[in-house]
């Protein structure tokens, strides 16, 4: 059943991510642009970026570089030989290799038979899920960045510093995405995890500065700081933390004109406050060098990144894989098996959402169920809960 699932969303993602370019127009410009004969001086300027996009075949005006680190460029260059449409498709199907990779790994890290339960269970919160719909059908690159996370994770534990720090590298320089666990790293005293990891940002860095030029950093830093004081992720509705408390307390005329109260500068410190705690709390309750702590910060890193959106949740079926199998939740009594099975739907699965501009004041907390329900994952990950067994295992 599941493999039918599978395939029907597959199929779905491909046709479907066939009638449009989507974010995949910004990744195979950038691509273009930089194999082209084009000056890629001007790649954080909006206009002749998608004057370059249009030139090369893609009627999208609306997807920018906007705040993507430069490294992000290299991704696409395989493909930029191909027609726009044919690459977005190239890369879908690529997409399928990377899930099937990271289905033989989660098995591989957990020591799981490929004749489990918990396999079936593994493959249903790969191919499932809306994020992985939605990295089908935008051609977005998380599935990619997945096989990453499963492979930093998998070098911490074991204490491989090198495909650790070379993982969470990647991770950094294509996204800024990881940055939480350079504190993870000082906290338990990994400082060799921590040298390399430094290491091979600021070998990317240069190696993107030699092909760019600096000035190319300056520009993307002053996109996202001019960003960031226009409050541009407070009102995107997205399920993040700084959308949520920026629904409540930041005005916007079009795209959120009926908050709670004005009141940007909370919205700032709210969100502060919740990450400061949050990254305490993920220490002080679970164990040094565990999967436990690892996911707790892992989601984390989702849930405080500005413009989360539905297919950044994909990073987040490692902690769900981690929960379902530590607490054991499968062997339970059949109203824990409910709870969860509700929670990980409202985290993964497909629904009908409410956009924060059609809601009033308070109201607009109705607008980010998927937003609470990876923050009750990460709440009961944290708690060392041991569900009673009704059968063995």
């Amino acid at each position: 059943m599941v493999i039918g699932a599978a395939c029907i969303i597959s199929f779905y993602g491909f046709h479907s991510g066939s009638k449009y370019f989507s974010d995949f127009a910004g990744y195979y410009t950038s691509s273009k642009i930089l194999v082209s004969t084009d000056s890629a001086a001007f790649l954080y300027n909006d206009e002749w970026f998608v004057n370059r996009m249009n030139s090369f075949g893609i009627p999208d005006t609306t997807f920018i570089m906007y705040v993507n680190p430069p490294p992000v460029t290299f991704l696409m260059i395989p493909f930029v030989c191909l027609n726009p449409i044919t690459a977005k498709t190239v890369w879908s199907v690529l997409n399928l290799v990377f899930i099937v990779i990271a289905f033989f790994l989660l098995l591989k890290f957990n020591k799981i038979p490929i004749d489990s339960l918990k396999t079936t269970l593994i493959a249903a919160l790969l191919t499932c899920s809306l994020p992985f719909l939605r990295n089908l059908q935008r051609g977005q690159i998380y599935i990619f960045l997945l096989l990453f996370t499963i492979l930093f994770v998998q070098g911490y534990l074991q204490k491989n510093s090198l495909l650790s720090s070379f993982s969470l590298a990647v991770l950094f320089l294509v996204k800024y995405f990881g940055w939480m666990f350079f504190i993870l790293f000082i906290i338990e005293k990994r400082w060799k995890e921590l040298g390399l990891s430094i290491l091979f940002i600021i070998t990317g860095l240069l190696i993107t500065s030699f092909v760019f030029g600096i000035d190319i950093y300056k520009a993307n830093f002053e996109v996202i700081l001019n960003a960031m004081n226009k409050k541009d992720f407070s009102f995107t509705g997205l399920p993040c933390i700084p959308a949520l408390f920026g629904s409540l307390f930041t005005f916007h005329t079009k795209w959120n004109p009926n908050p709670a109260a004005d009141i940007p500068w909370l919205s700032s410190l709210l969100t502060g406050i919740s990450l400061f705690v949050m990254l305490i709390f993920s220490f002080i309750k679970t164990d040094k060098n565990s999967g436990a702590r690892l996911s707790s910060v892992l989601i984390l890193s989702v849930l405080f990144t500005p413009l989360a959106a539905d297919h950044h949740y994909m990073l987040l079926i490692f902690p769900a894989v981690h929960f379902v199998l530590q607490k054991d939740f499968i062997l339970s009594e059949r109203i824990i098996i409910i709870t969860v099975t509700v929670i990980l739907f409202f985290l993964l699965g497909w629904y009908p959402e409410i956009k924060i501009n059609s809601l009033i004041g308070w109201a607009k907390l109705m607008a980010f169920p998927r937003l609470y329900a990876a923050l009750s994952i990460w709440l009961l990950i944290i708690t060392p809960i041991h569900y009673k067994k009704i059968i063995p295992k």
